[in-house]
C-alpha cells in the first residue's frame, strides 16, 4: 500500500480516454469536442443514406472500430491493404473503396463540428506522445486494471505513454469480463507478455455458489486471452468462501417482480446488510426506475452509482449492468433479466451481415452478465417476467414463474 504522501504525490489514476484527451490539449492546445456512441451511430447512418450503401451503419461504425482504427489505418491504399482478421465478412477491392469513401466523409463531417470520437482522441494522443518528451507528459510506469475492455487505440496512447524499460507496463484484465468486444494482439503494438504472465485463478470476492452460477452463463463459449493469441478458460478458477445458492425467479408480469424484489431487499437490510451494500441492476435505466419508485414507495432509500454517491451516502445502489464494471456489493439483485434484454437484439450485429461479429456481440452479451453477477460477494438474486434469457437456460434451476 502506498501511505506516503510523497508516494501517493507521485501516482496518477486516471481513464485513457481522459489522459488522451489532456495530453492533445497540452501538446496541440486544442481538443476536439469528443461524440458518444449513439452520436456516432447517426453520423453513420448519415453517411450510409448519403451513399446508398449496402450495409447498416452498424456495419460501418464496428468496420471503422476494428479495422480502422485497430490498424491504424490512414489511407486509402492503406485501407486496401488492411488485415480485417476478426471480421466474418469478405470485402473485395471495390467495396473496400465504397467504404474508404465512407470513412472519408465521417471524417470531413466530424472535423466540420470540431468533434471526433474518443478512439480518434486516443489515436492523435499518441502520435503527438511519440515526439514529446515523456519527463513532461508521459510517466515512468504504467499500471493499467480491466485491460481487457482496452482498444488498439487506446494501448498505443499507454504504449506512448511510457518508455520501454523494465517494469515499465504492469496489466491486469480478465478476458471473461469484456464487455466492449475490444480484442487486441499485444506483441503487434510492442507490448511483449510472453513468458511474463501469471493467471491467477483464486477468486476473493465472490462465494464459490455464486462463482459457480456465474461461470455457467459462459458454458460452450469461447473466451480469447488477454493478449489475442490464444483461448482463455476459466477451468480451476475457483473460490475459497462459501455461502448461499444464488436465488433465480421468474414472475408473471413486471409489477410483480419488483414487488418480489423490494421484498428481497427488504429481507437483506432486516438481516443486517446496510442500504449501501446493496445493489439493484438492470440492462436498462427504464427498469430501475421503477425499482426506484418501488423502495422509495417501501421506506428504503436509494442512490444511483451514475451519481457516485460515497460511502457516506446511504441507499441501495442502483445502476445499468455497465456501471457495475469494477463494483462489489454484499448483496446484487439482477432485475429484468430477459430474453429481449440479455442479448440486446439493437446490439448484436445480424449474422447475415457478419457471422463473425454476431458471435462476438452474442458472447459480449454473454460477459455483461457475467460480470453484473459476480458483483456480489454474499447473495445474488436474479429475476425476470416473461421469457428469461437463453444465458439462464444453463443453470440448473430457474425458478417457477409466479
Amino acid at each position: 500500500m502506498l501511505d506516503d504522501e510523497k508516494q501517493l504525490a507521485r501516482v496518477e489514476v486516471t481513464t485513457v480516454n481522459a489522459f488522451a484527451n489532456r495530453t492533445v490539449r497540452a501538446l496541440a492546445g486544442r481538443v476536439p469536442t469528443p461524440v458518444g456512441d449513439v452520436d456516432e451511430r447517426q453520423v453513420w447512418r448519415r453517411v450510409c443514406r448519403r451513399l446508398t450503401l449496402p450495409w447498416p451503419e452498424q456495419f460501418l461504425a464496428q468496420e471503422y472500430r476494428h479495422v480502422v482504427l485497430a490498424h491504424d489505418v490512414r489511407s486509402r491504399e492503406d485501407y486496401r491493404a488492411a488485415s480485417r482478421r476478426g471480421r466474418g465478412s469478405v470485402l473485395g477491392a471495390r467495396q473496400r473503396d465504397r467504404l474508404w469513401d465512407a470513412v472519408e466523409i465521417f471524417h470531413a463531417e466530424l472535423s466540420a463540428a470540431g468533434s471526433a470520437t474518443y478512439l480518434q482522441i486516443c489515436a492523435r494522443a499518441a502520435d503527438l506522445l511519440a515526439d514529446a518528451d515523456l519527463a513532461d507528459h508521459g510517466f515512468t510506469h504504467v499500471v493499467v486494471d480491466e485491460a481487457q475492455d482496452l482498444h488498439p487505440a487506446q494501448w498505443r496512447v499507454l504504449r506512448a505513454a511510457v518508455a520501454p524499460g523494465p517494469d515499465d507496463l504492469f496489466i491486469t484484465g480478465d478476458p471473461h469480463q469484456r464487455i466492449y468486444d475490444s480484442r487486441v494482439s499485444l506483441g503487434s503494438l510492442g507490448i511483449s507478455v510472453a513468458g511474463r504472465s501469471s493467471r491467477l485463478r483464486v477468486n476473493y470476492r465472490s462465494t464459490e455458489e455464486i462463482l459457480t452460477w456465474a461461470t455457467r452463463v459462459l458454458v460452450g463459449a469461447r473466451v480469447d486471452e488477454l493478449g489475442g493469441d490464444g483461448e482463455d478458460s476459466l477451468a480451476g478458477y475457483r473460490s475459497l468462501l462459501h455461502g448461499r445458492q444464488p436465488q433465480t425467479q421468474g414472475y408473471a408480469s413486471p409489477q410483480a417482480e419488483v414487488t418480489a424484489l423490494v421484498e428481497r431487499v427488504r429481507e437483506w437490510v432486516t438481516q443486517g446488510v446496510g442500504p449501501s451494500e446493496i445493489a439493484v441492476c438492470a440492462r436498462f435505466t427504464t427498469t430501475l426506475r421503477g425499482v426506484h419508485d418501488a423502495l422509495t414507495a417501501a421506506g428504503i432509500p436509494t442512490a444511483w452509482v451514475r451519481d457516485q454517491p460515497g460511502a457516506d451516502v446511504d441507499g441501495v445502489r442502483l445502476a445499468t449492468m455497465h456501471a457495475m464494471k469494477g463494483l462489489e456489493f454484499r448483496c446484487v439483485a439482477l432485475a429484468g433479466v430477459t430474453a429481449k434484454a440479455i442479448p440486446f437484439a439493437k446490439e448484436v450485429t445480424p449474422a447475415e451481415v457478419d457471422q463473425m461479429q454476431h458471435d462476438n456481440d452474442l458472447l459480449r452479451e454473454r460477459c455483461l452478465l457475467f460480470v453484473a453477477a459476480t458483483r456480489a460477494r454474499e447473495a445474488l438474486h436474479v429475476s425476470w417476467s416473461g421469457a428469461p434469457s437463453p444465458y439462464l437456460s444453463a443453470q440448473e434451476s430457474r425458478g417457477p414463474v409466479v
